[in-house]
């Protein structure tokens, strides 16, 4: 509650600093209201949308706002481009095609992944959302200009109290009304709509008594499809009419349906309305200049963090155990290490045969795959959701050219460092209150409100508007770090010596107990360990690497940009990371040379298709394969493994044990034992057959 209260005081600061007395009047206040309710109903629209998702499936639609930008990308085809009348395309994208999208989308990967851990569903929808940023970016080249959608019936209105209540915005306010109205009823007055909500608590049992779970399914992401659609076909004519602002949609729909708990209509409904009239005060009545001009459109992520902040702390649930993550082999530190030391004699004959081009290209993709190794122990050890890496990467940047003007290259690394590790505890004081999509929530937050009113404040990237900083040359020539060879290698040996580390610490007792709260709070908090203290370590840790990362990357572009540490720059970096393996630091460096391919194809081929690929192509793999596998690097060690001779193959028995089919599927003898005591790195004194045991 005092985090929120805080929230609450730099709110009233901004605004007192920005007010405009002047402005002050009746009729402004009237006029403000009046288009407050008109946008705050296009959010309930959208926010409803999730609600109703979320409570008849108990999934969590990352990709609303995506789905509504490609419907009123659809809407904007027929009735501008191709001329259709306005009632046809209407009946046409609200009554067929969105809701033939949200059937496509319970059927085909919805379905799969409601029983899924939370990390996975999470996944799943972001990469819904950015796979649809791309298809349009494909279907509608350079969808960021020349295009506009006129509100219904033009600018005509009414004259109310003085001013022009256009039929626009009537209809939106009248719209939201009746949309809320009849979801309560059909919710919870009719026997389909209690069937919806009986699916999510327990599906068996609900068809015993008559319901039809995926009827009811693909019934609400039906419906929440055609209420994204209706929300991005209101809102388009009320901002500007592109790919990013109609995608951000989301952020003032999640900022709704949390004040409703993501169960109640008219607590939803409430908030949006709260949201919308915060808007229209904010342009009307604040002088949102100079350092103040990002404020408008960061109040829906700062309404979504403070209500975050207000929830009541989660409790640990008791009474089932949660599905973790399958069992995955630890790789022994030796030969972890003996690979790492590979991969830094391979990085030193690239560096000397390589032209300096190609080297820039490795350079990037071994940074890359130090961000994404920050994720490895939080999201794939520690099963907390974090959708801030190019972020925290982003403040490290920024301590880097700021420190090492000064103190030079040393005291640049490990102020990224301490100052990532500060805004991550940050961070982590929500994960310790929140678990599982609520964190996600406030990492995207998190994320969103850096990039708006952080970043581009002068004292951190630069008094230019193009909010770029460099590494001063003599900093970068004292280091010898303007050579391309140099800096390879030595990225490399840092990749590898934080992976090896990491490696280490997941073979010892804290890591044991990372894995053990992500599959067990209870338990844990049952055996006396302490939760609380064992998430702050690996929020600080995450960040740690991750600022880390971000001043290598400084010194590699010698000039950093605000805009690469952007929301949306985090989406595809964590999504290539599920895609090749969040559970191993393999996988962190595959995800590297994978964003690297992406970043080749992007700048040697212009097409719209390659142009998008950074969102399409993590989006549509992301999907295809975050519920069915570890990723791409355990799969591929698997298979080479299999290829190897079998007299090279080493003892078959070392073979993956889940060891819930101990007993039942799968015979409980010492040989197994010994494989699932390998699988938890279990110290010598602890396994069965250690003296004294």
């Amino acid at each position: 509650m005092a985090a929120a209260v805080a929230g609450l005081v730099v709110v009233v600061f901004v605004a007192t600093q920005a007010w405009v007395a002047g402005s002050f009047t009746g009729p402004a206040l009237f006029a403000a209201t009046v288009s407050g309710l008109a946008v705050g109903a296009i959010f309930a629209l959208a926010a409803a949308g999730l609600v109703v998702t979320y409570v008849t499936s108990g999934i969590f639609n990352f990709a609303q706002g995506a789905i509504g930008m490609l419907m009123a990308f659809l809407y904007w085809e027929l009735r501008v481009n191709q001329g259709w009348p306005a009632p046809l395309c209407l009946a046409l994208v609200l009554g067929v095609a969105a809701p033939a999208f949200g059937v496509g989308c319970a059927v085909i990967v919805m379905r799969r992944i409601r029983n899924a851990p939370v990390v996975q569903q999470v996944m799943v929808t972001v990469g819904l959302m950015l796979a649809l940023i791309g298809i349009v970016g494909v279907l509608w080249p350079s969808a960021e200009i020349s295009r506009s959608l006129p509100p219904f019936f033009g600018t005509t209105g009414f004259h109310l109290a003085g001013i022009v209540v256009t039929w626009h915005r009537l209809i939106a306010i009248g719209l939201a009304v009746l949309v809320s109205a009849a979801l309560r009823l059909l919710l919870f007055r009719t026997r389909f709509g209690v069937a919806m909500r009986a699916c999510v608590d327990d599906q068996e049992l609900a068809a015993l008594h008559g319901a039809r779970p995926n009827v009811a399914t693909m019934a609400a992401w039906a419906l929440g499809s055609s209420l994204a659609a209706l929300a991005g076909i209101m809102l388009a004519p009320e901002i500007p009419f592109s790919v990013v602002p109609l995608t951000l949609l989301i952020i003032d729909a999640f900022a709704a349906a949390i004040l409703g708990r993501l169960r109640s209509l008219p607590l939803t409904f409430l908030g949006a309305v709260l949201l919308g009239l915060l808007n229209a005060y904010a342009i009307t009545f604040l002088d949102l200049n100079g350092r103040w001009s990002n404020v408008r459109p960061a109040i829906p992520t700062v309404f979504l963090l403070i209500v975050l902040l207000a929830l009541p702390q989660r409790r640990i649930p008791l009474g089932r155990i949660p599905m973790g993550a399958p069992p995955v082999r630890v790789r022994g530190v030796r030969s972890s290490a003996l690979g790492m030391a590979a991969l830094i004699l391979l990085s030193i004959v690239l560096a000397l045969v390589l032209p300096d081009e190609t080297l820039d290209w490795l350079i990037l993709a071994v940074i890359t795959s130090l961000i994404m190794l920050s994720l490895v122990p939080l999201i794939g050890w520690a099963g907390e959701i974090s959708l801030a890496p190019m972020t925290f990467a982003g403040i490290g940047a920024f301590a880097m050219v700021r420190v090492s003007d000064h103190n030079g290259i040393l005291l640049g690394l490990a102020a990224a460092a301490v100052l990532a590790v500060t805004a991550g505890l940050a961070m982590a004081s929500l994960a310790i209150r929140l678990q599982g999509l609520y964190m996600a929530l406030a990492s995207l937050a998190f994320a969103r409100m850096a990039e708006l009113l952080i970043f581009p404040q002068p004292e951190l990237f630069g008094q230019s508007s193009s909010n770029t900083i460099g590494v001063p040359p003599e900093v970068l020539a004292t280091w010898h770090l303007t050579s391309a060879r140099l800096l390879l290698v030595l990225t490399t040996a840092s990749f590898a010596v934080l992976a090896t580390g990491l490696l280490v610490l997941r073979a010892s007792r804290y890591g044991r107990r990372l894995i053990a709260v992500r599959d067990s709070p209870a338990a844990c908090a049952a055996l006396g360990i302490d939760i609380t203290r064992v998430k702050l370590a690996v929020y600080a840790l995450s960040s740690a690497v991750a600022g880390f990362a971000g001043a290598i990357l400084a010194v590699h572009r010698k000039q950093v940009d605000a805009g690469e540490f952007s929301m949306l720059a985090n989406l595809p970096v964590v999504l290539l990371l599920v895609i090749a393996g969040i559970t191993t630091v393999s996988g962190a460096l595959l995800g590297g040379f994978l964003f690297m391919a992406l970043a080749v194809m992007q700048s040697t081929w212009q097409s719209p298709l390659f142009q998008t690929l950074g969102f399409l192509g993590p989006g549509l793999v992301v999907v295809a394969v975050a519920y069915t596998g570890d990723g791409a690097a355990p799969a591929i060690a698997a298979a080479i493994g299999r290829l190897r001779p079998s007299q090279l193959r080493g003892d078959p028995r070392h073979d993956l044990v889940d060891p819930g089919e101990l007993g039942t599927t799968r015979p409980f003898t010492s040989e197994t034992l010994k494989v699932v005591e390998d699988q938890l790195s279990l110290p010598e004194e602890y396994r069965r057959d250690a003296p004294g045991t």
